[in-house]
């Protein structure tokens, strides 16, 4: 919400076992859901919380909510 009330645009990494309606409720304001498989271990570029660090990473004038 803070995203789509400031103008910011948000991209949410998150496993595959996150709720289709919470997944859905997060589009609706305006975020852009990456959906990582569950399966992915900790580290593997799959997995979602390194995919939001890569992205971090290669995003300019971007930064990581934890």
């Amino acid at each position: 919400m803070v995203a789509a009330i400031k103008g910011y645009r948000a991209i949410l990494t998150m496993p595959d076992k996150v709720s289709k309606e919470k997944q859905n409720m997060l589009r609706a304001l305006g975020a852009e859901i990456i959906v990582c498989p569950t399966k992915a271990a900790h580290g593997d570029a799959a997995h979602y919380v390194q995919r939001a660090l890569d992205l971090a990473r290669s995003t300019p004038n971007s930064f990581r909510i934890n």
